[in-house]
């Protein structure tokens, strides 16, 4: 409904409950605002005293009032224009014989269509926003969609800085995967598909080498750290260890396949420990070979073999004062492994001792 329409609508109303008073007579801005707002021409019906045009001399002076303009609404060129209510306006100004609008019953009114006014401001804005075909606000620019040429020139700048992560080769050949048949970019984005594709497979093959030669550094680091750690434990076989008082030392293990007298069979071999004693108590201990039994992983156990005493240097009993010590050669016959534990069992005198040993 336009303005004109709607002032069609009010001329009735006017008629029916304003005699006298005609479309004309009235504030043309208060009348483009309610029509503005969506208030209905029936409404002013009920308006006791409606907004005249302002008389050059009104009976009564008051302060202007002024309706603010709503902010993205059609308004009218006379929106900001002063209401300066007439006060002597009656509701049939061809009568001299009606009385005056009293200034109580104007304020009313006024603040009636103020209300109205302000009502259907909010109203209509409140449409408005909520229409989903309503623009959205100002924010910062679209960029604009690409053509071909630019999707293509994009791609081929990313295969030239490609660092081979995943998210960039997959946006590129969706970009050159949009460029359609028909367009002059076609061929050369299928030929810049082929080299994507090459390049991809190429990372990939990279890093399959670059995984590969990591695991080997980890294992060599690995092995490393084992050679080491047997490093450690062979350093301190050298040392006299033990909780009582006596101390055992092993700082040397040899495996050997062969004695003078005999040969070792499958996977057994012969065990040959150099055995070191230490007394570090107050009173004299017995040192023997048969306090000493070697075990493997397995759990095997083995006193000393008889070609012990075919050395020319083998571990011989002896009595220990307080700070004596002795040492020799033992052998015993075991299934070859990485590390035995030598016992030495005080049965006669001073304290056992548990040794980790390595070849």
């Amino acid at each position: 409904m336009n303005f004109e329409a709607w002032i069609g609508q009010l001329v009735p109303v006017l008629d029916a409950n304003h005699p006298g008073i005609t479309p004309t007579m009235l504030d043309a801005n208060a009348m483009y605002q309610a029509f503005a707002n969506g208030v209905s021409p029936d409404v002013f019906g009920g308006i006791p005293t409606l907004p005249l045009k302002p008389t050059p001399q009104p009976l009564v002076q008051s302060s202007p009032v002024v309706i603010p303009p709503v902010q993205n609404l059609p308004v009218s060129p006379l929106a900001t224009a002063e209401i300066k209510p007439n006060w002597s306006a009656t509701t049939n100004q061809n009568s001299s014989s009606q009385p005056k609008a009293s200034l109580n019953s104007t304020h009313m009114g006024l603040a009636v269509l103020g209300f109205m006014l302000v009502a259907g401001v909010v109203f209509n804005l409140y449409l408005r926003l909520s229409d989903p075909g309503f623009p959205p606000a100002q924010g910062l620019p679209q960029e604009a969609p690409l053509n071909d040429t630019q999707r293509l020139e994009k791609a081929r700048q990313s295969i030239s800085t490609w660092a081979g992560d995943e998210s960039t080769y997959v946006a590129s050949k969706s970009l050159l995967s949009s460029i359609s048949k028909e367009s002059p970019s076609y061929k050369e984005a299928q030929s810049l598909t082929v080299k994507w594709d090459a390049r991809k497979k190429e990372s990939e093959k990279h890093k399959a080498e670059k995984a590969k030669a990591d695991e080997e550094l980890q294992r060599q680091h690995e092995r490393q750290e084992a050679l080491d750690a047997i490093k450690n434990e062979k350093k301190d076989m050298a040392y006299f260890t033990g909780e009582g008082d006596v101390k055992v030392a092993v700082p040397t293990v040899n495996l050997k396949r062969s004695t003078e007298s005999h040969e070792a069979s499958g996977k057994s071999t012969f065990v040959h420990v150099f055995i070191g004693v230490k007394n570090v108590g107050t009173e004299t201990i017995h040192a023997n070979p048969n306090d000493f039994t070697l075990a493997d992983s397995d759990g095997n156990t083995a006193s000393p073999d008889t070609d012990t005493y075919g050395l020319s240097n083998y571990f011989n009993a002896v009595n220990l004062s307080p700070g004596q010590q002795t040492s020799g050669w033992l052998i015993f016959y075991l299934k070859k492994d990485e590390r035995y534990t030598l016992t030495r069992s005080g049965m006669v005198s001073g304290s056992n001792v548990t040794k980790t040993i390595i070849p």
